[in-house]
């Protein structure tokens, strides 16, 4: 890079909205424009795309594949243990079977509604169809993704090619983060509070899994503080952003740090932009929030009725279960297999085995896995099954009498 290059940068970095020329994104005075005018930057950040597409389809093969070497060895590991019987052999009540079936549903459907909730709000327009399959598609790739990184970019994509503006495609994803991950974070908090206090965690196997998920936790608290600090700041955010980005420079992390600050501030002030919009609506805020509660609820109901499902004589509650299975999805955030496969296996056995019968174990955990993380792979499969036989069809159809083609 030139000096007069660096110069340029320099000013969109330290003085926002004073620097016309620049090979970056630059916010005007208001804070609101966000522009592109370096051609270099878009020749490199297509090549870039280019090649990270063709490395992430073969990462992300990889590690599925990985998952389900892990998976396997899991479940002959777990044979070995607590021994596998034949399930036909075991008394198994189904209309829970049925009733987890259902918590699943609706959490697809608490979901799904939150997302068309954010479409309505950005595109008065109320499509449900598109909500449904838009968030089917992103738990599916945030289940066969490295840390459960797929989801969103596939969402935007997938709602952008359904009709929906770049700029509102790429907004609802990051508001039903923000709203997710306060939810998350503040009943966490409370439940293993809860937990610790009434001894959930008190032998040393299930203390190990408590430790991780307070770390897991705070790291997720301390990321949406950064979040909201970003969403807040204008004059502070970009230096640290420079700043950041000039030390993974210096490590080699990314390979142009003016390519990544562009990239970088661009996520940013959409982040901006999402977070202060919605929150103008108080409704949407408010169901918002009140959807991703249900989420979390319906979540912890699922190995509450796998429990009621095995066990006859049932004395633990659902508010217990609700605090472990919190606990196992903190362990499993930042594992970088996809779903944590071996992890969440490991987790749930660890937690639960004091409540089922040893005979019982094994089944519990096969369908709890089944429940929480190879169903969404399945409907997203068949979602994208759909897709090439019907639904590409009826979307050229919508595209064209929207003249959006």
């Amino acid at each position: 890079m030139t000096k007069k290059v660096n110069k340029q940068l320099n000013n969109v970095v330290y003085k926002p909205g004073k620097a016309k020329e620049s090979l970056t994104f630059f916010v005007d005075n208001s804070g609101k424009n966000l522009e592109d005018t370096s051609t270099y930057l878009k020749q490199t950040e297509q090549k870039a795309l280019k090649q990270k597409s063709n490395r992430s389809k073969i990462i992300n093969l990889v590690c599925f594949i990985i998952s389900i070497l892990v998976l396997v060895i899991t479940l002959i590991v777990q044979q070995h243990t607590y021994g596998v019987h034949d399930i036909t052999t075991l008394e198994i009540r189904q209309r829970y079977l049925w009733l987890t079936l259902l918590a699943f549903f609706g959490i697809m459907m608490c979901d799904s509604i939150r997302t068309s909730v954010l479409i309505h709000r950005s595109t008065g327009e109320l499509r449900p169809s598109l909500s449904f399959k838009s968030t089917v598609i992103c738990r599916y790739y945030d289940c066969i993704t490295p840390f459960s990184f797929g989801g969103q970019p596939f969402q935007i994509y997938y709602l952008n090619s359904r009709g929906v503006k770049g700029g509102v495609a790429s907004s609802v994803p990051l508001a039903k983060y923000i709203y997710s991950q306060v939810t998350f974070c503040i009943i966490s908090t409370i439940l293993l509070a809860v937990g610790i206090v009434n001894g959930l965690f008190s032998n040393a196997n299930t203390q190990t899994i408590i430790s991780f998920s307070i770390v897991t936790l705070v790291i997720c608290i301390m990321f949406l503080c950064g979040i909201f600090f970003i969403s807040l700041s204008k004059k502070v955010t970009p230096k640290v952003v420079w700043w950041l980005i000039g030390v993974a420079y210096k490590f080699k992390i990314v390979k142009s740090r003016e390519l990544a600050y562009a990239n970088s501030m661009r996520s940013i002030l959409e982040y901006q932009r999402s977070i202060k919009y919605y929150m103008k609506s108080f409704w949407t805020t408010l169901i918002s929030f009140i959807l991703s509660f249900g989420i979390i609820a319906l979540k912890g109901l699922i190995p509450y009725l796998i429990y009621l499902m095995f066990v006859p004589n049932p004395t633990v509650s659902y508010f217990t279960i609700l605090i472990l299975y919190n606990a196992c999805e903190l362990i499993t955030m930042f594992i970088p297999i996809p779903g944590g496969s071996g992890v969440a296996e490991l987790s749930f056995t660890t937690l639960f085995f004091a409540m089922f019968p040893e005979t019982y174990i094994f089944w519990a955990m096969v369908f709890f896995r089944v429940f929480t993380y190879y169903i969404y792979i399945a409907q997203g499969m068949l979602v994208h099954i759909y897709d090439i036989i019907i639904g590409n069809k009826f979307n050229d159809k919508y595209l064209s009498s929207k003249n959006l083609r």
